[in-house]
């Protein structure tokens, strides 16, 4: 039904132990010594979980749930249905065997750069091995992708991002911005005209909505329909049915930007 190349490239990054540690740590139901792709999933309010795992030789899907449909208390897929996933497809293992997929041709390993995702040479301490289908590699890196001091210098389209996140980054990138006029002071997020849709199934923290600015300086929020909670970096409006209005002021210059909002039930 795809691609071999495609196909192998979905089942390695699902046995990737290592891409699941920010999320579930190192020794999580999902890990084994052997190599076997899964994935989980949770429901809304923790009504069910699932969790599915396969090799060359075994699928296995496993359903944990309440047979009448009252949710779980908070109980989601790596929890529930992912620790009966790895009893299942260990015994398999044990007692049948198991191996892996052999890399199609067109698949090929490169060392990338962890921030341009580009091409660069293996021996680059920060560099990332990372695999791609032969017809769609990724550019070679070049050396107006960084500044004199090596870091990554981030052209104009990026400047909106670079406001908002750049400083997590610290001196690893730079806005390369010789010839892009100041930025204007808006609302970045909602955009206005935005339609929003609460789904009852979510809990209470799913009304929240982060509020976005571009501004000179420290940004003060105000709705006259909306709770706004938070400080200038994160504040948030907690959304409830109707058109709202959204007002963002610049505590530096005064300036003002406004955005409509509306907000449905499912």
């Amino acid at each position: 039904m795809f691609e071999a190349g495609a196909a192998w490239l979905v089942a390695d990054i699902l046995s990737d132990n290592a891409a699941r540690v920010r999320a579930f740590g190192l020794d999580s139901p999902l890990r084994f010594d052997f190599p076997v792709a899964c994935k989980t999933g949770t429901s809304t309010a923790f009504r069910d979980n699932w969790a599915f795992g396969y090799t060359p030789e075994f699928v296995i899907a496993v359903w944990v749930g309440n047979f009448d449909g009252t949710p779980m208390q908070e109980i989601s897929g790596v929890s529930g249905a992912a620790p009966v996933l790895q009893e299942l497809m260990n015994h398999l293992h044990e007692r049948c065997g198991t191996s892996w997929y052999t890399p199609p041709t067109p698949v090929v390993e490169l060392a990338i750069h962890p921030l341009t995702g580009k091409q660069v040479h293996p021996a680059r301490p920060d560099a990332l091995r990372e695999r791609f289908l032969a017809n769609t590699l990724p550019p070679c890196e070049a050396a107006t992708d960084y500044d004199a001091a090596g870091r990554v210098r981030l052209p104009a389209a990026y400047r909106d991002w670079f406001l908002h996140h750049g400083p997590s980054l610290g001196a690893r990138v730079v806005l390369d911005d010789a010839d892009v006029p100041p930025a204007e002071f808006r609302i970045t997020q909602p955009v206005s005209g935005a339609v929003f849709v609460l789904d009852p199934d979510l809990p209470e923290s799913g009304r929240r909505l982060r509020l976005r600015a571009l501004a000179a300086g420290e940004v003060s929020w105000r709705s006259p329909t909306l709770r706004i909670t938070g400080t200038s970096g994160t504040s948030e409006a907690w959304l409830a049915e109707g058109r709202h209005e959204l007002v963002a002021r610049d505590a530096r210059t005064g300036a003002e930007a406004r955005a409509w909002i509306e907000v449905r039930r499912l």
